[in-house]
């Protein structure tokens, strides 16, 4: 009987101020600036789930489950969608497809669907995401990120226009250097 109340009474994954989100006036700022903005779209309540689930078997030893690894200074889970329906919920959401669909077009796929913390003192290069194994690859592609926690030092930055020609350059990773230098200024943080 409980599992029954708990499927009937699901709770929001997105705020009450983010469910009016007009999805055209997030693409096309997406499209001017490469990224959009939204504090707090997700309910606190969806983000806790969502670490419980992706979290609870962290050092599980002698465990028939699915759970997340530890690679040199971060922690992967990359199959939360098998283990968390909020994540799921989230991902299959109104909100993600429709975004996808009119940025990308009818014909897409959500790949990558992971969790993941960094700890301290690991240094991720500037880089593009559309590379393969093999080279760099012309892949169109959205990414969406929420934060679990705050982040005090280490934030995800972006390039404010990069995506207009990133693609052109044919190699996928920058040094701190040339971004200082060429793009300080367009730096966004998050």
């Amino acid at each position: 009987i409980m599992k029954s109340v708990e499927v009937i009474n699901t709770y929001k994954i997105f705020t009450k101020e983010f469910q009016d989100c007009n999805v055209e006036e997030v693409v096309e700022e997406i499209k001017e600036n490469g990224f959009f903005v939204f504090k707090n779209a997700i309910t606190h309540e969806a983000i806790s789930k969502i670490e419980r689930d992706a979290t609870e078997l962290k050092l599980g030893l002698n465990h028939n489950e699915i759970n997340g690894v530890y690679f040199e200074k971060q922690y992967y889970f990359t199959n939360l969608l098998t283990k968390s329906k909020t994540f799921y919920n989230f991902v299959t959401s109104k909100f993600v497809l429709d975004v996808s669909e009119k940025y990308l077009g009818n014909t897409f796929r959500l790949k990558a669907l992971r969790y993941y913390e960094t700890y301290g003192k690991h240094q991720m290069q500037w880089h593009t995401d559309n590379k393969t194994d093999k080279s760099f690859a012309h892949i169109p592609g959205i990414i969406f990120i929420f934060y679990i926690s705050d982040v005090e030092d280490g934030q995800f930055q972006y390039i404010r226009g990069s995506h207009n020609w990133s693609g052109e350059k044919a190699y996928s990773e920058y040094s701190e250097e040339f971004v200082n230098k060429n793009f300080k200024e367009k730096v966004k943080n998050f």
